[in-house]
């Protein structure tokens, strides 16, 4: 009878000391699974406060270097990473299947508000070639649009000029000459330059008849004495043959493209159209 009591006692007592350890078990567990819950809450807001602070780091970085060139991130605590400002880029032209036609063709122009949707060549020992040659390499009309080694490919250089035909069917750089209307010209001011790596944004601000020097042997553009001067001499132009956007202010630090087609009519002049780059796209 005492030996069953004692079993008894003994069994609730080992009841209650189990209790007792799994009850403070428990609370360490909270304990640590709470610890745990703030550690990862604090990681998570510091990792959101450098995000948020990514931005300013990035337009810091671009206003400092050349916006077609490098930027400046950082995705981890450390050092920053340097990238191509254009590592995200998707061109919208499928240049892959354009080079199985021909490997010369390097970017694309766009221009709203006309029918200039084209392909731009350059061959790499003829500058004439595109002249009077197709993107297939057939001989003949409508030739293509496209520039001559004088100028890079990069549209780093600062003044880039673009030729195109002027034909009866409308094409190439025909619509060119809707920039001589002063209503058309006032309403369509962009030009999109795309490559496989960036696209390119220009605001057009002259259209006007010029004659038919051959440009890039008439002007040292890489000259910045003698492109400032060229410059100022378009924005100072007065006559009923030119369009000119008077509130944009060119000077030899900004690059731009020059756009030339002929005119049936009067062979010995040209129609221009220029458009500068646009830096904050």
């Amino acid at each position: 009878m005492y030996h069953s009591n004692f079993s008894k006692e003994t069994i609730w007592a080992v009841s209650i000391i189990i209790l007792c350890i799994l009850a403070a078990s428990f609370q360490l567990f909270k304990i640590k699974s709470k610890t745990s819950d703030m550690l990862l809450h604090s990681t998570s807001a510091n990792s959101i406060e450098i995000q948020e602070e990514l931005p300013g780091l990035q337009d810091s970085a671009a206003s400092t270097i050349d916006s077609a060139d490098k930027n400046t991130t950082t995705t981890t605590l450390g050092a920053p990473i340097i990238h191509d400002v254009f590592a995200d880029y998707e061109s919208p032209i499928d240049f892959e299947s354009l080079w199985e036609i021909n490997k010369d063709v390097y970017a694309w122009i766009t221009i709203p508000g006309t029918i200039i949707d084209y392909p731009i060549l350059q061959h790499e020992t003829d500058d004439s070639y595109y002249l009077n040659h197709t993107i297939e390499g057939v001989e003949g009309f409508p030739g293509c649009i496209y520039t001559e080694r004088k100028n890079s490919k990069d549209f780093t250089d600062n003044n880039t000029v673009i030729y195109g035909h002027n034909l009866r069917n409308g094409k190439m750089f025909t619509e060119l000459h809707k920039f001589r209307d002063e209503n058309f010209f006032s309403q369509n001011d962009i030009i999109y330059i795309y490559t496989p790596t960036k696209q390119l944004t220009y605001k057009i601000f002259a259209a006007y008849l010029y004659d038919d020097r051959h440009l890039m042997n008439s002007f040292d553009f890489s000259d910045s004495k003698v492109y400032a001067k060229y410059l100022t001499e378009i924005q100072n132009m007065n006559s009923v043959d030119v369009n000119l956007r008077k509130e944009i202010k060119i000077t030899d630090t900004d690059k731009i493209i020059t756009l030339i087609t002929c005119i049936r009519e009067q062979p010995e002049k040209r129609v221009y159209v220029q458009g500068v780059l646009q830096l904050n796209e």
